[in-house]
């Protein structure tokens, strides 16, 4: 059998009965850069083993969050005999992960060195965090230990390896499970991950592991009193409260938290961490990141490329002292066409940030042809931000590709999508590809989706590609559905691809579908290529049955492709 490069799809059919039918494929290949691919290896000898990593990828494929680590891909690599295999799970690409929880917890052990409530207040509200989302999707966990908490370079924790059948580790399984194998009830796991969290947390108090197997174990946490506050040592006694129906589940973990320990209640603000050396390691890669685009900005002035950004403790100052740099080669810049800068997870800049990168395009680089920013995660940005960011579109005549990242920035509003795409309309008309992603924005509904489609209607007529992404924004309902088909009318004569994202946006009806997709044969001769993204709405799923969407599907062949996901 041939070795393949490709990644094997998710598919019973394809798999067939047996690993002879999947393909070979060579391990992953570790990446040259800062950061890395996480991978599970494991050895699988049934089908049904197989099945679970690409169950797995299902998950990954549908769901996002800061502190879960999702797998993304699965690499399959059959042994002569075709009777077992080893598979590669790849999360997704971190800003390298320094350590888990265990390898931190074993360092405290050696030195005798125990760890404060300071520190393990944060990794325990990331890790409810994390599980409030997967409980909400209804999603159990199922194999939470401390193995599989990990820590990137910033002290965030994020949780990994999520099982789809039972947990195998008995240090971690609450009583219920090991005493019930034919549990399916996944409300009854989620319980279940509480009680792990509830040993996790346990240890990290006890500064030591196995402490189930502790004797007087309620006792002995009531004694913590005298190194943790008392509200603290509670919640850990609501975790590992034997009756399952009484323990606490991770939306009332989430709000326990949010009354009694505010001040860490918010992933993105910076934390002191427990791992060595953090501010010195930091400080030593902001001066690097600051040399190593100096460098490349002079070895290459056609395409300015700032992303090394993402992941560090970046604040205002310090993007204000990296222009400063770059002004040095501002006689170079008369040619520059791409500029893209990635700011993702840098929680401490706000409008004023993104005036200096608004004074910078304005003052030096007047013949762009592509700008792409991302803000992912900044939840600082605001619409004062994107009100500064809308300052050099009169010197930009020759933009013709445009892309702008805002997704998890909670603070931006109607206001700030009406402001930005008032502007774009206004000044950018040369524009030929458009992305807009302002996912998770909950300040976004559909008066602000009709103000944009107000503010672009007949105004880029030489659009050709328009991606929109409002996933995660619940609010927004038929009427935004119902301003896009007006938007892709014949007020954009030229556009041939288009992308919209509305994940989990419940409040969005059958009929408001029906018409959009009617609106889309509306441009026969001119539409190409069409995704559209309505996983997680549960109106629409409900509504629609098989023989619709065949129809819809059918009623648009003349596409050259209509990607269509509900789930």
């Amino acid at each position: 059998m041939q070795n393949s490069s490709v990644p094997y799809e998710m598919s019973a059919n394809k798999l067939g009965n047996a690993f002879k039918e999947a393909p070979n494929i060579f391990p992953y290949q570790k990446s040259q850069s800062d950061d890395r691919w996480i991978v599970k290896r494991s050895e699988v000898k049934t089908f049904e083993e197989l099945m679970l990593s690409f169950k797995r990828i299902h998950l990954g494929s549908n769901h996002d969050h800061p502190a879960i680590l999702f797998i993304r891909k699965c690499y399959v690599q059959t042994k002569k005999t075709h009777k077992e295999a080893v598979t590669y799970e790849v999360y997704e690409k971190m800003p390298r992960m320094k350590q888990d929880l265990q390898t931190i917890l074993q360092a405290h052990i050696a030195e005798k060195n125990f760890m404060t409530q300071k520190d393990i207040l944060p990794i325990a509200y990331d890790i409810i965090c994390a599980l409030d989302y997967l409980h909400n999707k209804k999603i159990p966990h199922r194999n939470i230990k401390l193995t599989n908490i990990l820590f990137n370079h910033d002290g965030k924790a994020k949780l990994a390896d999520i099982s789809i059948s039972k947990g195998s580790n008995p240090n971690y399984i609450a009583p219920e499970i090991q005493n019930e194998n034919n549990i399916t009830n996944k409300r009854a796991f989620e319980k279940a991950d509480m009680w792990s969290l509830g040993v996790v947390l346990a240890e990290l108090c006890f500064n030591r592991t196995g402490v189930i197997g502790l004797p007087d174990l309620k006792e002995r946490i009531q004694d913590l009193s005298e190194r943790f506050e008392d509200k603290f040592v509670r919640f850990i006694e609501s975790l590992l409260e034997t009756d399952s129906q009484q323990r606490i589940s991770s939306q009332n973990a989430k709000k326990y938290f949010e009354k009694h320990f505010f001040d860490i209640c918010n992933y993105y603000v910076p934390r002191q961490s427990m791992l060595v050396k953090r501010d010195n390691e930091l400080k030593r890669e902001i001066e690097n990141k600051h040399q190593e685009i100096y460098q490349f900005v002079k070895n290459d002035i056609s395409s300015i490329n700032i992303s090394t950004i993402n992941g560090i403790k970046s604040n205002n100052d310090t993007i204000s002292r990296l222009f400063e740099d770059l002004q040095d080669l501002r006689n170079d810049f008369k040619d520059t066409s791409s500029f893209e800068f990635d700011a993702n997870s840098s929680y401490l800049i706000d409008h004023n940030a993104t005036r200096t990168i608004s004074q910078y395009i304005e003052g030096y680089l007047h013949e762009l042809f592509y700008l792409n920013l991302n803000f992912k995660y900044s939840e600082k940005i605001d619409d004062e931000a994107i009100k500064q960011l809308c300052q050099p579109a009169s010197h930009l005549e020759k933009l013709q590709e445009l892309s702008l990242n805002f997704r998890w920035c909670k603070k931006i509003t109607n206001n700030g999508l009406h402001k930005l795409t008032s502007h774009i309309a206004s000044q950018w008309k040369t524009l030929r590809f458009l992305t807009l992603d302002f996912g998770n924005c909950p300040g976004i509904d559909s008066d602000g989706i009709q103000r944009m489609s107000i503010n672009m209607q007949g105004k880029i007529p030489e659009l050709e590609r328009l991606k929109l992404v409002f996933s995660g924004c619940k609010s927004i309902d038929d009427r935004g559905i119902k301003s896009l088909c007006d938007l892709i009318g014949p007020s954009l004569p030229k556009l041939q691809d288009l992308s919209f994202y509305f994940a989990e946006c419940s409040e969005i009806s059958v009929k408001a579908f029906k018409e959009f997709c009617k609106s889309l044969k509306q441009k026969r001769n001119m539409i190409n290529n069409v995704k559209l993204d309505f996983t997680g709405c549960n109106n629409l799923i409900d509504g629609l049955g098989l023989k619709d969407i065949k129809k819809i599907r059918d009623e648009l062949t003349f596409l050259q492709s209509f990607d269509l996901e509900f789930f």
